[in-house]
């Protein structure tokens, strides 16, 4: 709609964060996809109206510059390359009395000009084929009705990053192709590295601390590796009254989708615990399978966009009557006792996930005693890929690795796990996040 007063058009289009989010999820394929912004200023105004439509929303990344009467595309002026000529000592005045014509043809370069059509790896090479002062300049965009529309450059990168990502099986192979961009991108590569360790810094705010540990266990390990700086493992620890409650929790997917499910897996549990029931692991589990279905809209399969869950092991120590409880949803927990390794397996039927009916899980309880040594891995550990033909770890090698170090101490355990680990792994890319955790009774 044209505003009588500037000939300035108000953006025809506007999306919310949770409709980029939801369109982020689907598969991008061409410039009609990516969210983009609208304002258009005849060629008769002058350089005033543009400091007025930066003011007025500073979101703004640019002013497309159309013909009086024809309304053809005759120049862009972005908000960068503006705002470094009007900060110049003396050019205030100069530039918001400044004819556009004379501005776009003085001060600014052609836009790069594609059509809605036009794909969005091809776009992305086009974009950065221009100079090095060009490089991240909006780009104007001409839609099957003939209006022009502006995208920002870095929207358009990040959808190809996100593009790259869904259509990848391991999150560090789209992060590799990233590295292997050329130097143009090594600014926004900075920004996502930091924007993660950040993410790593709140993610590690939900896990145990280790003065918890060192309270309830005369020894006690923690191996802990995202495979992508944050991922979907975690381990949490408890205390209530004369109970004393660990799990080990593999969330589904890695990198940041996995950091974000660990979050809300954490809040359910401890929601639980809280509110619910903190000394019967079976039925923790089950109450889990409920909330995250209700919570992510799982039961309903036509609500959801998503097929998430996780995998968990859960112990239950009474320090009182000195039983432990264990309850499992496709982790297993591993004993070290009398010289023997033995193996406790949990349910097949994970927490959560599309389409699955509440499930009951089984409570396995021991007679603990001091000196036994409880052992709880997520599957990346077993699962990594080794040796000469690539197979997993697997719970045997895993077994006759435990029963030859249990005699040690437990951080010197830790480090030799590492080391097996790292050596049965090789040159090859670590495969998954790993957790492993252990302690002695």
């Amino acid at each position: 709609m044209l505003n009588s007063k500037n000939n300035v058009y108000d953006s025809a289009y506007t999306v919310s964060v949770a409709e980029y989010e939801e369109n982020a999820l689907q598969h991008i394929s061409t410039l009609a996809d990516i969210a983009w912004q609208r304002v258009l200023l005849h060629v008769g105004n002058t350089g005033q109206e543009v400091v007025e439509a930066f003011e007025r929303d500073k979101n703004l990344i640019g002013v497309i510059i159309i013909g009086q009467a024809d309304d053809q595309l005759l120049g862009m002026i972005s908000r960068k390359r503006f705002m470094e000529l009007y900060s110049k000592p003396f050019r205030k005045e100069l530039y918001t009395k400044k004819p556009l014509t004379l501005l776009i043809e003085n001060d600014f370069d052609d836009p790069l000009c594609l059509n809605e059509a036009d794909k969005v790896d091809n776009a992305v090479r086009t974009a950065l084929a221009r100079t090095t002062d060009l490089i991240y300049e909006p780009i104007v965009v001409r839609d099957e009705q003939g209006f022009f529309k502006l995208i920002d450059t870095h929207v358009l990168l990040l959808e190809l990053a996100r593009a790259h990502e869904r259509q990848s099986m391991e999150l560090h192979e789209s992060l590799s192709r990233v590295r292997q961009l050329n130097a143009q991108l090594e600014e926004s590569q900075e920004r996502i590295m930091e924007s993660l360790d950040y993410a790593k810094v709140i993610q590690e705010s939900i896990l145990p601390r280790n003065e918890l540990f060192d309270r309830l266990f005369s020894e006690w390990f923690v191996l802990y590796h995202p495979r992508d700086i944050v991922g979907g493992d975690m381990y949490w620890l408890r205390e209530i009254k004369e109970l004393v409650l660990l799990a080990v929790i593999d969330c589904t997917g890695h990198g940041v989708p996995g950091a974000f499910m660990t979050m809300t897996v954490n809040s359910v549990l401890n929601h639980i615990v809280d509110r619910i029931c903190h000394d019967d692991p079976s039925y923790i589990l089950a109450e889990m399978h409920r909330i995250l279905q209700e919570t992510l809209r799982l039961r309903c399969e036509q609500d959801s966009i998503v097929d998430a869950g996780l995998d968990i092991a859960l112990c239950c120590i009474d320090t009182r009557q000195q039983t432990l409880t264990y309850s499992g949803a496709g982790l297993s927990l591993f004993l070290f006792e009398d010289d023997n390794v033995s193996e406790i397996k949990g349910g097949r039927s994970g927490i959560g996930y599309r389409g699955r009916l509440d499930h009951r899980y089984l409570n396995h309880t021991r007679t603990t005693r001091p000196g036994v040594v409880i052992y709880a891995a997520t599957d990346g550990f077993l699962d990594e890929n080794g040796g000469t033909n690539g197979f997993g770890f697997g719970r045997k090698r895993f077994g006759h690795m435990v029963a030859q170090h249990a005699q040690r101490p437990l951080e010197s355990q830790r480090k030799h796990f590492e080391q097996t680990l790292a050596e049965w792994r090789g040159e090859r890319d670590q495969r998954d996040d790993i957790t492993l955790v252990g302690f002695r009774l």
